[in-house]
């Protein structure tokens, strides 16, 4: 939930790439879910998709779809922020990551098994890239997943349901106060 996929002065506006669909209820949804999370002290971790400015970081695919703007996402950039209307609570963790995987190549498996966390509630853009890959990797890492349907957007919608029908082989799949009030 970065300036560069969900402000409208944000990369992907500015590149002229196709909307978010309902990205403004997924952000009013994320926002109503924090606030309940943080009211059930429920540990809040944030990942934050970030490169190095000259992307030596970066996979192949982005190193070259992006080497013409290669502030793409680097970090400390107004890009690579998480929106105004969820930033993190002093308290709460932000762990960077570069992949669509926010376990690969972070300290997130340690640091959930350190604070003895094993359920995870995964939400965010896009549903179908960095949702449902972050989500199928902490699956294989024996988390329990809950994916609240309300708090993830796509480019189109039946995008979206193809992938949260997908996830619903290994994650707990409704709205997040469905979640929250029928765990």
């Amino acid at each position: 939930m970065q300036n560069a996929f969900c402000h409208s002065e944000g990369f992907f506006a500015r590149s002229g790439a196709p909307p978010i669909i309902d990205l403004p209820n997924c952000i009013a949804e994320i926002s109503a879910l924090l606030v309940a999370a943080r009211r059930l002290e429920i540990a809040v971790l944030y990942t934050r998709h970030v490169y190095k400015e000259d992307l030596s970081d970066a996979d192949s695919v982005t190193r070259r779809l992006f080497r013409s703007d290669s502030r793409l996402l680097a970090r400390g950039s107004w890009d690579a922020e998480i929106i105004d209307e969820l930033f993190p609570a002093s308290s709460e963790i932000v762990v960077e990551k570069n992949r669509y995987d926010a376990f690969l190549h972070t300290g997130l498996e340690n640091l959930l098994q350190q604070r003895g966390i094993t359920s995870l509630v995964v939400c965010g853009v896009l549903t179908n890239v960095c949702v449902a890959i972050t989500a199928t990797a902490a699956y294989m890492r024996d988390f329990s997943i809950a994916v609240p349907s309300d708090c993830t957007a796509a480019l189109d919608s039946d995008l979206k349901a193809a992938y949260l029908k997908s996830m619903g082989a290994f994650a707990d799949i409704r709205p997040w106060a469905e979640l929250c009030l029928h765990p």
